[in-house]
């Protein structure tokens, strides 16, 4: 991603794709600043996040999210895959954690499972 551009806002339909009909509206923020500038906090189901981020990364954001006690699903992406790493975002929450490169599978997997995760139960 090039970071020095602002990224679209765009809806995105998984169902063709996965077989699941899941129709979510898709918001790219230029870095996590900007997300935690935003008011979209309430209405993320979930982040996809790069380990390594221009400013705060991926891993810093998720701790300050859990701090301040916004729990969110997190999938995290990397060009730079470590064990240690790994283990922290999954201790932190992390719905999956992905090594680059990653196949379409394996993202919308991950999608499906945030979705869930962050879906209300209704009692």
């Amino acid at each position: 991603m090039d970071y020095r551009h602002k990224p679209p806002h765009r809806g995105v339909n998984f169902g063709r794709r996965s077989g699941v009909n899941i129709q979510r509206r898709l918001t790219a923020f230029e870095s996590a600043e900007a997300y935690l500038k935003s008011d979209a906090g309430n209405r993320m189901s979930c982040l996809i996040l790069d380990v390594r981020m221009p400013g705060l990364g991926g891993l810093e954001l998720q701790q300050l999210l859990t701090d301040q006690g916004r729990p969110v699903p997190i999938i995290f992406i990397t060009s730079f895959p470590s064990g240690r790493v790994r283990r922290q975002a999954i201790k932190g929450g992390a719905i999956c954690y992905l090594p680059k490169p990653y196949s379409d599978d394996e993202l919308l997997r991950c999608i499906r499972l945030a979705f869930k995760t962050s879906e209300p139960t209704g009692h």
